[in-house]
């Protein structure tokens, strides 16, 4: 996991989060968009990368009260 320094990531009991990034081939047949678009990759990603696009669940949005485009 890497350690996430965003500041409004929520920390229970004053604990730094965690985030662990993996790509999952075939989502699309396995998963409903709800809403937005699913993430490319236009570029390789790398541990160099400033920013990159993903897609989690509705229950893992509200818990990090992120939307769409964040």
């Amino acid at each position: 996991p890497a350690v996430a320094n965003e500041p409004w990531l929520p920390r229970p009991e004053a604990a730094p989060p965690k985030l662990t990034y993996v790509a999952q081939s075939g989502l699309k047949k396995h998963a409903t968009l709800a809403s937005g678009a699913w993430p490319t990759t236009p570029q390789e990603v790398t541990s160099d990368s400033r920013a990159v696009q993903g897609a989690v669940t509705e229950e893992t949005a509200a818990e990090l009260k992120v939307k769409v485009g964040a």
